[in-house]
């Protein structure tokens, strides 16, 4: 029997650099029969150049003009691979900044020899859910392969026989966004498994470089989901609660909806929700955590496992199941009372930490605040709990209470607002101003389900060359600074926000940054933000503590690392721990400015 061969399609648009060592990563370590067919689409670097040098019989070359993006791009090269693929031959999409070493497709190649009907393989994968006009996915993070809803597009390994049934991806969706996710979408539809394949040989670096991205990509995000939920409901894709029907009945459906159910939330949970549930129950009945893991791990869905479990017939697995719940129940109130003695009543410029511990839901002031600024149901959802949203929750509950946030308010958000952020503030403030390089509107706010409240809202664009001409503002929020300013321009750009207050304004800001290859140094030095004589240099005088970079297992409250690689759904999108960084500045405009 012939063994399947690999037909690679690699999309460039600059990133020459990634572009080389993806390359020669593949010619290096590629050791089922293979070629490539790379497309350029209209580099600006030395990439065509690069790209016509080559001299490797296995890969064959397009250097394109014009920019077709990604779903258009992608159809590209099923067009230009699509005539030597056989049936159980496999087609992989790999971005241009992805690296391979030793024995990267062997998952890939078993994985579509045990289980004939399977289409769709990542190395990247998530359970999805679809609502009105958005859908939200939760990473499958664990090291077991195994069903999923969607694979990421920069690992993407199609079997041939599929490729031909379903023909390529669709470019209503413009440039890019989306499109793997529609994909995995059709082939669930017409009846193949999509499946999440491990295989720790594959680097992504997140070049980002299939398409030049842009401001406007979140709009374009927004759209594009909008239109994806309409077309998969013509398409009866997803179920009633918005769940992508599988040719396979999901086996731990009925406990999703049972769970769903006991945590009130109307609908089931989502497999990612279930499988990390199981996984920490079973640690916490095996004893197998830590007080300080185990209290992380004690998620909402988790202590309903727990219930839901006491009626269990072996007495010995009953004891176990009792015993769980009151370790658990006796640690958690131990972090309410040390969290209630922690900041002394009345210290309001302390009643915040600039970045929330693993702790911080279970601080009844932290998450009843929380809760009364965001009002989208997130904060109820330990599954929804990302850096971005306590991020966020910091900057607004740090300038509350301080005393910024009045119902008269003027708030300027400054650069890459969260949307979720945008309308928590219209219920606080009276007029917000919110600014972008793209420039944002109300209906982009509206569009993501926020309910906004009462304050008047005013968009404008930012162009780098930043002003305004209103009044002074009360209180300003960059929800991300290294999104406007490298380290070089970071003085200015505080220097100009600190000009713009009242005498007593509020400056509010937040670095992130997720580091999932290398460092470059091409960020701004988050130490910037804690260094009080540089910033009086700006004009500005730090009330708010600092934090620097932390690791996902403690930022986003997973179990550390050490507990069997386990990590949480909608997290963290490698095995490994990787380092993100969250640096906030919470400062008061100073008296005088240096020159």
């Amino acid at each position: 029997m012939t063994p399947p061969r690999l037909h690679i399609g690699i999309l460039t648009h600059n990133g020459l650099d990634h572009t080389t060592r993806c390359l020669a990563s593949l010619q290096a370590h590629t050791q089922a029969p293979w070629r490539a067919v790379v497309v350029d689409n209209a580099s600006q670097d030395d990439t065509p150049a690069f790209l016509r040098g080559l001299d490797d019989a296995r890969i064959a070359v397009e250097c394109r003009h014009d920019n077709l993006g990604v779903g258009g791009g992608r159809n590209r090269l099923f067009t230009l691979l699509l005539p030597e693929v056989a049936d159980d031959d496999l087609v992989v999409f790999l971005d241009n900044d992805i690296e391979v070493g030793g024995g990267w497709e062997a998952p890939f190649l078993e994985a579509f020899a045990r289980a004939p009907r399977l289409g769709v393989a990542g190395a990247w994968a998530f359970s999805m859910q679809v609502h009105e006009s958005w859908r939200d996915i939760f990473s499958e993070n664990g090291r077991t392969p195994g069903p999923v809803d969607t694979v990421q597009g920069c690992c993407f390994v199609v079997r041939g026989a599929v490729a031909r049934a379903l023909g390529g991806f669709d470019e209503a969706l413009g440039s890019f966004w989306h499109e793997d996710d529609d994909y995995c979408i059709r082939a669930l539809q017409a009846g193949w498994e999509v499946e999440r394949v491990t295989s720790p040989a594959i680097v992504h670096h997140e070049h980002g470089s299939g398409v030049a991205l842009r401001p406007e990509k979140i709009a374009r995000s927004y759209a594009n989901q909008a239109y994806l939920a309409r077309k998969w409901r013509a398409m009866a894709a997803i179920d009633d609660h918005g769940i992508p029907r599988r040719p396979v009945p999901e086996p731990l459906g009925p406990l999703a909806a049972a769970l769903g159910t006991r945590l009130g939330r109307g609908r089931p949970l989502v497999r990612a929700e279930v499988n990390s549930a199981l996984g920490d129950c079973g640690r916490l009945l095996r004893g197998a955590l830590s007080d300080e893991a185990a209290a992380v791990a004690a998620t909402p869905a988790v202590r309903a496992l727990l219930a839901m479990s006491r009626d269990e017939p072996v007495a010995e697995h009953r004891a176990q199941v009792v015993a769980a719940e009151a370790r658990v129940e006796a640690i958690l109130a131990a972090r309410r009372e040390a969290s209630g003695r922690a900041v002394p009543a009345g210290a309001a410029v302390r009643a915040f930490n600039a970045l929330c511990s693993p702790h911080a839901w279970e601080d009844a002031r932290w998450s009843a605040g929380y809760r009364a600024a965001f009002r989208d149901g997130l904060p109820t959802d330990f599954y929804s709990r990302s850096e971005a949203a306590w991020r966020d929750g910091q900057l607004v509950h740090a300038l509350r209470v301080t005393g910024a946030l009045a119902r008269g308010a003027r708030v300027l958000v400054l650069g890459h607002p969260a949307e979720r952020m945008v309308a928590a503030l219209t219920h606080l403030v009276g007029d917000l101003f919110v600014y972008d390089a793209a420039l944002p509107t109300e209906a982009m706010v509206r569009g993501t389900g926020q309910r906004i409240g009462e304050a008047r809202l005013h968009f404008g664009q930012w162009t780098g060359a930043l002003r305004h001409d209103d009044a002074p503002l009360d209180a300003i929020v960059v929800p991300n600074v290294g999104r406007l300013a490298t380290a070089p321009r970071t003085q200015k750009l505080l220097r100009t926000l600190a000009g713009w207050l009242t005498p007593q304004g509020m400056l509010a800001a937040a670095l992130t940054v997720r580091l999932t290859g290398p460092r470059t140094g091409a960020w701004c030095e988050v130490e910037t933000l804690a260094d009080d004589a540089w910033l009086a240099a700006m004009g500005l005088r730090r009330v708010g503590a600092f934090d620097a970079t932390v690791p996902d297992a403690t930022l986003l409250a997973a179990a550390p690392a050490a507990q069997e690689g386990h990590w949480r759904p909608s997290l963290s999108r490698l095995d490994g721990p990787h380092q993100v960084t969250i640096a906030t500045l919470v400062a008061r405009r100073a008296a005088t400015a240096a020159p």
